[in-house]
């Protein structure tokens, strides 16, 4: 499979160059280049029919290509959506053209890449005319008025020193100067001789009484004194404790037999005796009436939910559906633009449309784009615009389905004209679609990959909103596709099983760092 989706049945990049249109200095101007196209039928030159585009120079300069004045052509033919038509302007002194003029590279982007490589472009060259002879120099005009003064210049150097003059005479005496700060102290001088003993001086008050000694030592005991008289009896003690009892005496003889006493109350009755042998069984009684029915019983307890079954197997892909209806191809047409409002040295008019009509000509009422080449002038590519009137880039493939966009960043990325992305088939080398790796698929089955890419188109994918772009870009930007074992594969829309297959690596980024806005709103305009 390609590796981005075609959209619609025809599209068409429209990359416009300036066309200059160069004359001879103060000479009659050599003649311009133009070019025009017509639509090709079935044929030798393309089998299913296409667009012829002529070249030449306009000897009659009637702004228009006579058939006479066509030196080359060139054919795109059928109805590709790869199809790509660049101009370049070539400066005076060109090797293919001297005078200046336009190359013109057709030819089909089978890298959709988004520009024509060598082995890709079909290259013609649209060439100005010669130069006119130089025109004869004109009267000298008169002198000028002198021009206002200059400024001052900077100034100059210092001259020498010149000799030293006669010495002058004797200046008057200066007025005496301040006193001048305390000096340090001396040295101590030498100690001087002792002075006489002075008168005695007067008694002096008495002191203060001195603290009480400390108590002297104890003397001796002195000898006993006399025995007093007998005090008074003190008074009787308690009773002392009982002693303990003395032994028990002899019995005494028995005493003579009492009269009887009267009957006691009856005892009590004796337990009950065991219970005799068990009777033969009767006859059984007939069955008693039914009873009512009980009440029932309160609801149990819910049971515990049991285990979640396996999930089933994933279901056969459906059917492929029907295709569908050819869609309308987009036409161009380049025609002279005289001088006027729209290029005031004139130019080349690109009008472009759908064939609503499936005639293969680009009517008046189809025409819902024009743009300008100017002679001298650039025209700078169609702008894409959101609803939200943030400029996206410039636009490099247009149908009615989607745009392509270029941005400031030098990415390239597809939106539908809701400005929603379009979903990819992308293998993952983790379950459920997710992982550390990640390809976007090729379609080569086993084979050994190789294809190579420009590494500025961005993927898309639905699962998470993730974008990304390709890894290990050789030294020219270039991605090559190679051979893997994806073990998940998101498939526009839904996870499906991996398999063994080719594409190329990818990895994400986040929109900022692409130069693509958080958020794309709806309706997306071209101006």
């Amino acid at each position: 499979m390609r590796f981005r989706r075609q959209l619609g049945s025809f599209g068409l990049a429209i990359l416009t160059s300036a066309v200059a249109a160069c004359s001879g200095s103060d000479g009659a101007p050599g003649s311009n280049s133009l070019t025009r196209n017509s639509p090709e039928p079935s044929g030798d030159n393309c089998a299913d029919g296409g667009t012829k585009i002529e070249m030449g120079l306009d000897k009659n300069k009637n702004d228009v290509l006579d058939d006479d004045e066509v030196t080359s052509a060139a054919y795109v033919c059928g109805q590709v959506s790869d199809a790509l038509v660049e101009t370049t302007t070539l400066a005076t002194g060109d090797a293919n053209c001297p005078d200046g003029g336009m190359q013109i590279d057709i030819g089909i982007d089978a890298n959709s890449n988004g520009k024509l490589d060598g082995d890709e472009a079909q290259t013609n060259y649209a060439c100005n005319g010669g130069s006119g002879p130089v025109g004869s120099a004109g009267p000298k005009g008169d002198t000028g008025a002198d021009g206002a003064t200059g400024p001052a210049g900077p100034a100059g150097n210092d001259g020498a020193t010149g000799p030293a003059g006669p010495t002058g005479a004797t200046g008057a005496t200066g007025a005496t100067g301040a006193t001048g700060a305390t000096g340090a102290p001396g040295a101590t001088g030498a100690t001087g001789a002792t002075g006489a003993t002075g008168a005695t001086g007067a008694t002096g008050a008495t002191g203060a009484t001195g603290a009480t000694g400390a108590t002297g030592a104890t003397g001796p005991t002195g000898a006993t004194g006399a025995v007093g008289a007998t005090g008074v009896a003190g008074p009787t003690g308690a009773t002392g404790a009982t002693g303990p009892a003395g032994a028990s005496g002899a019995t005494g003889p028995a005493g003579a037999t009492g009269a009887t006493g009267a009957t006691g109350p009856a005892g009590a009755s004796g337990a009950t005796g065991p219970a005799g042998a068990t009777g033969a069984t009767g006859a059984t009684g007939a069955t008693g009436a039914t009873g009512p029915i009980g009440p029932i019983g309160a609801t149990g307890a819910t049971g515990a939910t049991g285990a979640t079954g396996a999930t089933g197997a994933t279901g056969a892909t459906g059917a492929t559906g029907a295709t569908g209806a050819t869609g309308a191809k987009l036409l161009m047409t380049m025609t002279t633009e005289p001088s006027g409002s729209n290029c005031t040295s004139g130019g080349t008019k690109f009008q472009s449309g759908l064939d609503s009509n499936n005639n293969n000509v680009l009517d008046a009422g189809e025409i819902t784009q024009t743009k300008y080449a100017c002679n001298g002038t650039s025209t700078a590519a169609p702008t894409v615009v959101d609803g939200n009137g943030v400029t996206l880039g410039i636009a490099t493939y247009i149908d009615s389905y989607a745009v392509t966009i270029k941005n400031s960043s030098g990415y390239f990325y597809s939106i539908g004209w809701n400005g929603a992305f379009f979903d990819s088939q992308v293998y993952f080398n983790g379950a459920s679609c997710a992982g550390t790796t990640a390809w976007l698929n090729e379609g080569g089955g086993n084979g050994p990959g190789g294809t190579k890419v420009s590494g500025k188109f961005l993927t898309w994918v639905a699962n998470g909103d993730q974008l990304y772009k390709y890894a290990n870009l050789d030294a020219n930007g270039l991605a090559t596709s190679v051979g893997f074992t994806g073990t998940s594969l998101w498939n526009y829309g839904s996870c499906q099983g991996g398999s063994t297959n080719t594409g190329w690596v990818l990895t994400p980024v986040t929109r900022a760092s692409v130069g693509i806005p958080a958020t794309i709103a709806a309706p997306i305009t071209v101006n």
